[in-house]
């Protein structure tokens, strides 16, 4: 059994090729890429078809485990919040292999009936794969060592593989929780931080597996680090040999093996109250990611994160643990670019809800940037401009969004709902690009003026005002 240096090595034996091989032989071409342009222009025509597939189940080890955790647990848990959010969104129709209660049917009666063609189609791609090496084609390469997986459970991922393949499916996303070999069962792991795992670069899906991998990457390291395991230095790691990502260039549909953490990380093994929320953090970032992937506007209509908008009434001071409100407070640091806190290693600086040193400096360096005392505490100040800056609302969409005006509105108004939706307005009108807030600041002013003169409203006074024409025109638009 080979061992990994990197991926889940407690055995992410689910995942590898397998070293027992049908003797059998098949022909098969090298899978079709889907190019970046290719995938695009589907996502602006049709509904986009995913798959997510949970990494192991109770059938056999269940991947990493520490303390009674279970990473197929987790990797449920997160796969299921993730299908939520692509379940919520009209471009995507999404599928998922497993539930609580096991394979879906579909997945279960398909490894179940189509054994041989499963067989066929992984040494078909195999002995195509081998040609091209023949040839001098293609270069076979060890990025990162591996286990090898049992024939049984390879012949699964080869089956989820050809599945894509028969129902075109669009993307795949495989979720999974990290270890490395050699780590005791009962001590906490050295490592920590998101990895994502795609086909190497001579593999036909590469080139939009790497695209839609690095805007994942991007916004799952708003929220969290990446991993600081030295073979996962880079973030996103090209392999020739995970069966998810489609050895032998056998799919051509882009691939992802995401690599949300350590398992035995803090995070992961604290309280529900921590542990969940995290958990959806997590999907929120990837679905994130994706859909910024597919259409860059989404970012002025997504939340930045599944904790944000958010207001404190409170923070508890130094030495609190396991916190809800530190947790978003470390949320909305990380999201400042301030934390894990320089100085820092960022396997110190977890998502945990502890407010220890990291969490102090990182407030400091949020009071320094804000022009605040530097105490570490958040006091009323600094949760003043905490709140003024994340107590927000997302835009509405067009077909959502309906209000009435009934009074003026002027430049210096603060935390009004008629305020807010007016910035909504402007918004959907194409004028208006900042937070919905409530407030009637420059860019609400800015914007305003741009939407008067659309309408052969002069902006009087200068500094503007949603004055009597301005709100029947408004009301003619968005009224019920």
């Amino acid at each position: 059994m080979k061992t990994s240096g990197g991926i889940s090595a407690f055995f992410r034996f689910l995942c590898i090729s397998s070293i027992f091989a049908y003797a059998m032989s098949a022909s098969a071409d090298i899978a079709y890429a889907v190019s970046p342009a290719d995938l695009q222009k589907k996502y602006a025509d049709r509904t986009l078809q995913i798959l997510i597939v949970p990494g192991h189940d109770d059938e056999t080890m269940g991947g990493a485990r520490f303390a009674g955790f279970k990473e197929a647990d987790f990797n449920l848990q997160l796969a299921k919040r993730l299908a939520e959010f692509f379940k919520s969104d009209p471009h995507f129709k999404t599928s998922i292999t497993r539930d609580d209660a096991g394979y879906l049917p579909e997945f279960r009666h398909y490894f179940e009936n189509k054994g041989d063609e499963i067989a066929t189609f992984r040494n078909g791609a195999r002995d195509a794969l081998q040609d091209r090496i023949d040839q001098g084609a293609f270069t076979q390469k060890v990025i990162v060592d591996h286990s090898y997986a049992p024939e049984e459970d390879a012949l699964k991922l080869y089956g989820i593989n050809k599945w894509i393949i028969d129902h075109d499916i669009d993307l795949a996303i495989h979720i999974h929780f990290n270890d490395y070999p050699g780590r005791p069962w009962n001590q906490k792991s050295i490592y920590s931080g998101v990895s994502l795992y795609i086909p190497e670069r001579q593999f036909p899906n590469y080139d939009t597996s790497r695209a839609i991998a690095q805007s994942v990457f991007t916004e799952l390291t708003r929220s969290t680090h990446p991993s600081t395991n030295p073979v996962e230095k880079d973030g996103i790691i090209e392999d020739q040999e995970l069966i998810a990502v489609g050895p032998y260039a056998s799919l051509g549909t882009p691939s992802l093996l995401v690599e949300y953490g350590y398992l035995s990380e803090s995070p992961f093994t604290a309280n529900a109250r921590i542990r969940q929320p995290l958990l959806k953090e997590l999907a929120y970032q990837t679905y994130r990611g994706i859909k910024l992937y597919f259409d860059p506007n989404a970012d002025l209509f997504l939340a930045r994160s599944s904790f944000l908008p958010r207001r404190w009434d409170t923070v508890p001071a130094f030495g609190a643990k396991e916190n809800a409100e530190v947790l978003a407070l470390q949320i909305a640091l990380s999201h400042e670019n301030l934390y894990p806190a320089a100085g820092f290693n960022p396997h110190d600086c977890l998502l945990t809800g502890n407010f220890g040193p990291c969490t102090k400096t990182a407030v400091k360096a949020f009071q320094k940037k804000y022009l605040l005392p530097q105490t570490g505490t958040v006091g009323r100040m600094t949760l003043a401009t905490l709140n003024e800056i994340y107590d927000y609302r997302m835009p509405e969409s067009a077909e959502d969004f309906t209000y009435t005006w009934r009074i003026d509105l002027a430049y210096g108004i603060k935390n009004s709902k008629d305020v807010a939706a007016l910035q909504n307005a402007l918004f959907l009108e194409n004028v208006y690009d900042d937070r919905i807030t409530g407030d009637f600041s420059d860019a609400t002013r800015d914007a305003l003026k741009i939407f008067q003169e659309r309408h052969g409203i002069a902006p009087i006074p200068p500094q503007g005002i949603a004055g009597p024409r301005t709100r029947k025109i408004l009301n003619e638009l968005y009224s019920q």
